[in-house]
């Protein structure tokens, strides 16, 4: 590239110094990307003793044609920001929001679409970009981009409030400290991912199990509590198992006033297609002379162990064999968007899923339904309170940013679920709605 060898010969002496302060004092870049993240913020936002940058300084070069000043002017102008993704056209463009414009984080601000095919392809709305807007018709992308979750939204600004010159002068922060706003690690991408179920408690793999002493008696009682034998199986050694499932309101009820660690992910085991407002909290199962019960903490486990027990008194030895052990690393790769439940269990044969004819899109309508639901469930960050109340209690500047989480996490799991593309719990609460995808 012309303008990197320029100003490379034009500034030895900068560029050795921003080479050992990004670097060390070895001043040896790693690979591609290291070099490319190096060049973009030598050229582009380091600042020269005059308190200009190399790439403005080459726009004055006399040996540029019009056309090379034309493209240079461009690139000069594609300085370090922030950025909230609107909407995305996967693949095409992208609606962004600079967060450090005017008041920085309102909505209301102004969007700029941005064409650039790979950050339109791994964006997902609601994302947050550290990158280089490029003017020009239409605005581009410039150099390396990161992406951010929108849960890290408030740590970044947070970020550039701390290290901004006068208070609230976050276009300031991006001007005087870029590199180490590139280099910031938010405080959630650090954090070690710990694993709770959906009321909060410490998520393990929890069991008991129980010799029968009586089988085909607990077999009745168990197919009575609502299982399904194997089809075309009539042998009493076949496997029936049966979910308990309490609503999910008392679960995350439950977990308001527990305050957890950063990095926690709440997990949610599965929906049932049949009855979206339940969650399953333990399994109880009948194989052959073993009724095992299993669940992902003590606490649902003590409880189920408790409604075994009563249920199964006469047909089981007295003492079970109890085990619980760490859920471990077999969850990390769960993906992190906040109460955002794994995949369901929903068959083709669920009666009330819908149309839909493939596996991953009745997947995807639950998960949807489940999503839409969200307004009307207590949240913790609330206090207890429902989405939809605080709004109404006057609360919205609280509720959108956890909307806009929710709506992220939903976004990023699109591909595999085209149905979650529907999803719009900022326009159900009426929050921005100047700004909703499609408006």
């Amino acid at each position: 590239m012309r303008m990197r060898a320029w100003a490379s010969g034009e500034f030895a002496e900068e560029r050795d110094a921003a080479l050992e302060a990004f670097a060390g004092p070895r001043r040896t870049l790693g690979d591609e990307a290291d070099v490319d993240l190096f060049s973009a913020w030598f050229l582009n936002d380091r600042a020269l003793a005059d308190g200009s940058t190399p790439a403005a300084a080459y726009v004055a070069s006399p040996d540029l044609d019009a056309g090379e000043r034309e493209i240079a002017e461009r690139i000069a102008g594609a300085r370090l920001g922030l950025y909230r993704v609107l909407s995305v056209d996967p693949g095409k463009s992208l609606e962004l929001l600079d967060l450090a414009a005017g008041e920085g984080t309102s909505t209301n601000t102004a969007a700029t679409t941005v064409h650039d095919r790979d950050a339109a392809s791994r964006a997902a709305r609601w994302d947050v970009l550290l990158a280089r807007v490029m003017p020009g018709d239409p605005p581009t992308l410039w150099g390396p981009v990161r992406f951010f979750g929108a849960a890290e939204e408030a740590e970044l600004l947070a970020e550039l409030g701390r290290l901004a010159p006068t208070p609230g002068d976050i276009q300031g922060a991006l001007r005087t400290r870029p590199l180490e706003i590139i280099r910031f690690q938010t405080p959630t991408s650090l954090a070690k991912p710990t694993y709770f179920t959906l009321e909060g408690d410490p998520m393990l793999a929890a069991r008991a199990s129980w010799d029968l002493t009586d089988t085909p008696a607990a077999r009745e009682r168990l197919l009575r509590l609502g299982s399904k034998e194997p089809e075309g199986s009539d042998s009493d050694g076949a496997m029936i198992e049966v979910d308990i499932s309490v609503p999910r309101s008392r679960l995350i009820e439950a977990r308001a006033g527990k305050e957890l660690p950063l990095g926690s992910v709440v997990i949610e085991a599965g929906v049932a297609a049949e009855s979206p407002d339940s969650a399953p909290v333990a399994t109880v199962r009948i194989e052959r002379d073993l009724l095992t019960v299993e669940a992902l903490s003590e606490m649902r486990l003590d409880q189920a162990m408790i409604l075994v027990q009563g249920e199964f008194i006469d047909v089981i030895e007295a003492k079970p064999e109890r085990r619980v052990v760490p859920i471990g690393d077999r969850l990390a790769q769960t993906p992190d968007a906040d109460e955002a439940p794994p995949a369901p269990k929903a068959a083709a044969s669920d009666p009330d899923v819908g149309a839909a004819s493939d596996p991953e899109d009745l997947i995807g309508e639950v998960l949807l339904a489940r999503y839409r639901s969200w307004p009307e469930e207590p949240h913790p960050s609330l206090g207890g309170e429902t989405p939809r109340a605080a709004v109404a209690a006057g609360r919205s500047a609280e509720v959108e940013p956890l909307a806009r989480i929710v709506e992220n996490g939903a976004a990023r799991s699109a591909g595999k679920h085209p149905a979650l593309t529907e999803l719009d719990l900022l326009g159900d609460l009426n929050l921005e709605a100047g700004d909703r995808p499609g408006d």
